[in-house]
């Protein structure tokens, strides 16, 4: 997953969490703690379905390598 995309993601968790501090919901430490935690979790899930997907398959050098079946 892309920079780019991590940082939407982040920007929407925190547009989110803006939502909730102003309803009182969370205060901002909270908030900082939840996002780093969400995004933590969706990189290792991204990380853990790539592992998986392309289990065994060697190194390519930039080329898109074959998805296991």
């Amino acid at each position: 997953m892309s920079e780019k995309v991590y940082s939407v993601i982040r920007h929407i968790l925190s547009f989110g969490g803006g939502v909730l501090i102003t309803k009182g919901v969370i205060d901002e430490a909270g908030l900082e703690e939840v996002v780093g935690a969400i995004v933590t979790m969706i990189a290792f899930g991204w990380s853990y379905y790539n592992k998986i997907k392309f289990e065994g398959e060697p190194e390519t050098g930039g080329e898109t390598p074959t998805p296991v079946k």
